[in-house]
């Protein structure tokens, strides 16, 4: 259903060609720099409550994490896919059915990791100015999509694109 959909000039096929660039479109900011700044808000805010509000810490951390992520596109990106942007088109285009998920597929190139890495700062700093007022409900509701997000919707979509052959440089070659 989702393939039918994204086939057409609809919302869904724009808001994906908005936040999923072509390859050889090598953004500093796209759309999806949003989830980077609302990941540096969130994870600030909850490292923040369980490191009892210091703030230096939450920050460290959260950049900290957001690096690993980002260290995560690089690997696939340079490593897996070798920064061929046919073998990511072809990729891509396995799983387009798939719809949205194939931001989770390469290309990341270094200068749109630097654009992530400032939007998530940019969360960061946001984030510093709303601990006064998210406190209690609004910090448990964080963790709760938290949880979701890394602990149940990432694990999924990373085993499909496993089981498709696209996180192994090896399957890679052969697309």
């Amino acid at each position: 259903m989702i393939g039918s959909i994204t086939n057409h000039p609809t919302f869904i096929s724009i808001l994906d060609s908005l936040l999923f660039s072509n390859p050889k479109d090598m953004e500093f900011i796209t759309l999806a720099a949003i989830t980077h700044l609302f990941q540096g808000i969130v994870i600030f805010l909850v490292i923040n409550h369980f490191s009892q509000n210091c703030p230096l810490l939450a920050a460290i951390l959260t950049f900290l994490l957001h690096t690993l992520y980002e260290c995560k596109d690089y690997y696939l990106t340079y490593m897996v896919y070798g920064n061929d942007h046919q073998k990511m088109n072809r990729a891509r285009k396995k799983i387009s059915h798939w719809g949205m998920f194939k931001g989770y597929l390469p290309p990341n190139s270094y200068l749109n990791s630097i654009g992530d890495t400032i939007a998530c700062l940019i969360g960061i700093i946001i984030g510093y100015y709303l601990r006064p007022v998210v406190k209690g409900k609004w910090i448990t509701f964080m963790i709760i999509g938290l949880i979701i997000y890394y602990l149940f919707y990432l694990p999924v979509i990373y085993m499909l694109l496993h089981h498709k052959g696209l996180l192994d440089k090896e399957k890679v070659k052969k697309i």
